[in-house]
């Protein structure tokens, strides 16, 4: 359950989940009698008359107006998921050119190095001097 010294996000979810369901299962037992009793719905239109639904139960308009609050959640906040995935698009984007620009730039700084390097003597070697040459060759 731990990793690391930190409890498992996965597990913690697996946890908030069952304490929801157990509540919800307690919340609907001791509402039986809510749930199963039948209600006709009425609408009354001025042009047409009125009109009633056949009998149904609490049960089946809780989940109607649940399912509905689901989707209507999903549609208020479709616009700003769909802001936030162009933003993160264009945010890849820009981090992909900058990274080809990094490595554009590492290799003009390598490439100098790479043809000058067989031009530039040693540090450790001085280049031969004619005036100890000369006093070689005289001895």
């Amino acid at each position: 359950m731990e990793i690391g010294g930190r409890i498992d996000m996965k597990n913690v979810k697996l946890i908030i989940f069952g304490i929801i369901l157990a509540l919800l299962i307690v919340f609907s037992f001791q509402n039986q009698a809510y749930f199963k009793e039948k209600h006709r719905l009425g609408l009354d239109l001025v042009v047409a008359g009125p009109y009633y639904t056949p009998e149904i139960s609490n049960t089946v308009i809780c989940i109607v107006v649940f399912v509905f609050g689901i989707i209507v959640f999903y549609l208020l906040t479709l616009s700003g998921r769909i802001k936030r995935r162009k933003s993160i698009k264009e945010l890849n984007n820009s981090l992909n050119d900058r990274q080809n620009e990094i490595a554009s730039l590492k290799r003009e700084l390598d490439a100098p190095k790479a043809s000058t390097s067989g031009q530039i003597p040693p540090d450790n070697v001085s280049p031969p001097q004619e005036g100890k040459e000369n006093a070689a060759a005289t001895l």
